[in-house]
């Protein structure tokens, strides 16, 4: 008996090894040859398919990835010997789902990556499938097991609360003390960053502004314009470029441009910062130990992201924490249903309302979904969400239009929402031109000028395809194109899709894989340059090319050579931050995704009450806009992810805590 007890010990755990290091390799796995020349000459020596598979694997295991393989299968064997945690059935569903949809985009990206097609996933050819299907099912078990931790080890976690009271019985105190510390944290940003940078799009409104129309930049249909309008365009939320231009102007008038831009970067950074302030506040209502708040805290003052994010003149970086304020007041409506009839909610939600409109051309959307949620939420107080949410939300809407023409300003153009099927009309026209009916190729040609797409088609960003972005050919055909014409156009491309499905499908992942890829592209890496990724500048560009006029004063607004040296310590310490494993997920947008995709799976799982919704959807919203974004990976566009970074981790907590309740009260009923 207890010979048999240990050859059946040693066949588990040889098992686990043998499983460990197959998920391993299966992790590790390149979809590509290392060593191409030699790989050939054995892959074609070969004629059976399983033998070709197996020098795939041989071929993609290179010396290099030695080190990597046995590390991962150290971590793999303790995820199988350690985990043996047996969740719910709705949990395992949820998590593996995610787990499963998580390790197909990021395949795709790969396969993406490498080639510009998915042929290194979706193949007949069985060695290419199957070292596609390996690394498939390798990484959604690795998620998977991970994807349990957090009940695991839910009774650590749940250590982050208190069982006392909330810490703060002064809220403006706790407020105002918030405030001073992080703005003193951000001083030398501040300081260093004067008069602030900006991006390509902010230069333009400026341009708009001061009466620059740049129609090579953002073309608009013509039937959508009439004689007498104003140079300012509606491409971006129009009343956010008379903000800025009117504080240019104000600045000018007290004798600098430069005292506007440095008012736009210090009203942007106050108000991040108080609502950075806010949510500590709200964090300490629910319960947080000091200690948890405190590193909520530091990393609000010391993570550089929220300081250079803050101080960048773009709409983005005023959406976000107007997200994260808006979040904060319905998590505070949960905890005390009472807010919603106090003025004070009721006021700020208003005006939180008004600024997601303003800010940004999606605002609307994400505003009226997430209130029609918080009704049904809400129920018993329908009437103030009626009246303080819905109804604000669609008067803004109509009132924002009605100033647009009372103004002449030049509305967007319908087109900007389509980046999605104009790359699909791309792609399929530059690898099936032939593939095209001639009542199809006459109505495309209304729209498009057919011979410059295969040029101009860039799967990862479908600004080209709008004849967008300055400096591409002329595709979409704005100056003749009418309303007819896309009504058209909608109905060809809905028929080519049933001819070439998988191209479509294709330029779909093209252009948004970066946004749930966990293999990342483009290496972390500062410059004094304005990327999105790490905005420390204004963008490059010719010195005559955005000089502006106004109250006889001449000036523009260029790359900055000034404060060099408080800018290589910026550079340096963000450089070395990324290079720090781990600790380079915080910087990347995608980390904040899947992070939340985590929390929206524990909240299916464990079937919790619609609450958490509420405070999420606006959050999960931002999904729908990555995907609808002209540019592949943006991380402007994740912006709101990672303002809502520590209120995701908080939101976190708080499921954990009222998963481990439902199970200590069911514990306790059977």
């Amino acid at each position: 008996m207890n010979l048999s007890f240990r050859i059946s010990k040693i066949k588990k755990r040889t098992t686990i090894v043998v499983l460990s290091l197959l998920i391993s390799m299966g992790l590790n796995i390149s979809l590509l040859a290392t060593s191409e020349a030699q790989y050939k000459a054995a892959y074609m020596s070969s004629n059976h398919p399983f033998q070709r598979f197996l020098l795939g694997l041989a071929n993609s295991a290179s010396p290099n990835n030695v080190n990597t393989l046995l590390v991962t299968a150290f971590v793999v064997t303790v995820l199988l010997t350690t985990i043996k945690f047996h969740g719910p059935r709705w949990f395992n569903f949820a998590t593996l789902l995610v787990s499963a949809l998580i390790s197909t985009y990021s395949l795709l990206a790969l396969s993406f990556q490498y080639t510009g097609t998915w042929d290194l996933v979706v193949s007949s050819s069985f060695p290419i499938l199957g070292k596609a299907l390996l690394k498939w099912m390798s990484l959604t078990f690795f998620l998977f097991q991970l994807a349990k931790l957090p009940l695991i080890f839910k009774k650590n976690i749940l250590l982050l609360f208190s069982s006392d009271k909330p810490i703060s019985k002064n809220k403006k105190t706790s407020f105002w003390r918030f405030f001073f510390l992080i703005f003193v944290a951000w001083f030398f940003y501040l300081i260093v960053l004067f008069p602030g940078s900006a991006s390509w799009d902010t230069l333009n409104q400026f341009s708009e502004f001061f009466g620059k129309r740049i129609s090579w930049v953002y073309p608009t249909a013509q039937y959508l314009l009439h004689s007498g309008q104003s140079t300012i365009s509606d491409h971006h939320p129009f009343l956010l470029t008379l903000y800025y231009g009117g504080l240019i102007k104000f600045g000018v008038s007290l004798g600098s441009e430069k005292i506007g831009l440095f008012l736009i970067t210090l009203i942007q950074t106050l108000y991040t910062i108080a609502i950075f302030s806010m949510s500590l506040v709200t964090f300490e209502t629910l319960k947080l130990q000091r200690k948890t708040i405190n590193i909520l805290f530091y990393f609000y003052c010391f993570f550089p992201l929220f300081p250079l994010y803050a101080m960048y003149q773009v709409k983005n970086s005023i959406y976000g924490p107007t997200l994260l304020w808006f979040c904060l007041l319905l998590i505070n409506a949960l905890i005390d249903n009472n807010q919603l009839s106090k003025t004070s909610w009721r006021i700020m939600m208003v005006v939180n309302l008004l600024l997601q409109v303003i800010s940004i051309k999606y605002g609307f959307y994400v505003a009226i979904i997430s209130s029609l949620v918080a009704i049904l939420v809400f129920h018993h107080n329908w009437k103030s969400v009626l009246f303080f949410m819905i109804v604000p939300v669609i008067a803004f809407r109509i009132a924002y239009s009605s100033l647009s023409t009372t103004l002449n300003i030049i509305p967007g153009d319908p087109i900007e929402m389509y980046s999605i099927p104009l790359q699909q009309t791309g792609r399929y026209l530059k690898y099936y031109p032939n593939d095209v009916t001639k009542h199809e190729k006459r109505v495309l040609s209304k729209m498009f000028v057919i011979d410059n797409i295969a040029g101009a088609y860039t799967p990862e960003v479908s600004d080209a395809m709008k004849s967008g972005g300055g400096g591409s050919p002329l595709v979409y055909k704005y100056p003749t194109v009418t309303k007819k014409d896309m009504a058209d156009y909608k109905k060809v491309w809905f028929k080519m899709m049933f001819r070439h499905p998988g191209i479509y499908l294709e330029a779909f992942f093209n252009q948004t894989y970066e946004y749930f890829n966990l293999y990342p592209e483009t290496n972390l890496h500062s410059q004094n340059l304005a990327f999105d990724q790490f905005p420390l500048n204004v963008p490059k560009h010719d010195k005559n090319q955005y000089v502006f006029h106004t109250s006889g004063h001449k000036f523009s607004s260029n790359y900055s050579q000034s404060n060099k040296f408080g800018r290589n310590i910026i550079i340096n310490l963000l450089n070395f931050l990324v290079s720090i494993p781990g600790v380079s997920l915080l910087f990347r947008g995608t980390s904040y995704v899947f992070f939340a995709l985590l929390i929206l799976s524990l909240i299916f799982a464990n079937r919790l009450n619609l609450k958490y919704l509420t405070v999420f959807v606006p959050i999960l919203l931002q999904l729908g806009v990555c995907i609808l974004s002209p540019v592949n990976g943006s991380q402007r566009y994740l912006y709101p992810f990672i303002y809502c970074g520590p209120f995701l981790f908080v939101l976190f907590l708080l499921v954990i805590r009222t998963i481990d309740r439902r199970t200590s009260n069911g514990m306790k009923s059977s």
